[in-house]
């Protein structure tokens, strides 16, 4: 996985993962793989979830980054620019459990291609998503590689 993460042409990758399985949470384990944290000058993990609101993601983001801009009342447009100023080297965004398409079309103009090769990882439980979200090649289907990791725990 992390391998395919590295190497893959496209700024997006599916990961469909498992309902209801304990100690498997695809998007950290890549994000904290060492060869993922060698090859990523940045590297953010960002829960989507169900009920998501942009603004509030795009705030997340931006927390790793600048400490206080919870404090700054600024526009989800602001917020936009400022994850794309913010974004400027290679990086991987992980963002985990979406849960609709939406949220990917809403999300995506915030970060930047510039042909840096950089990624982002979207978890998902919806094979809905991960099929409209991946691009030029299939999810990567988590459960099979949980299935093998199953009989480590």
């Amino acid at each position: 996985m992390e391998d395919r993460i590295i190497e893959f042409e496209d700024a997006a990758e599916t990961v469909l993962g498992l309902l209801g399985v304990p100690n498997l949470d695809p998007g950290r384990k890549v994000l904290n793989n060492p060869q993922v944290e060698y090859h990523f000058v940045t590297r953010i993990f960002v829960s989507v979830s169900k009920d998501y609101n942009k603004k509030e993601v795009l705030l997340s983001i931006l927390s790793t980054f600048i400490k206080d801009i919870r404090d700054r009342n600024m526009s989800v447009q602001e917020l936009v620019a400022e994850v794309r100023e913010t974004l400027k080297y290679k990086y991987l965004i992980v963002m985990d459990d979406v849960w609709n398409t939406k949220a990917w079309e809403d999300l995506k103009d915030a970060f930047p291609d510039h042909n840096k090769g950089s990624r982002v990882l979207i978890t998902t439980r919806q094979e809905s998503v991960a099929k409209r979200v991946a691009t030029k090649t299939d999810p990567y289907p988590w459960q099979l590689c949980s299935k093998k990791k199953l009989k480590n725990y």
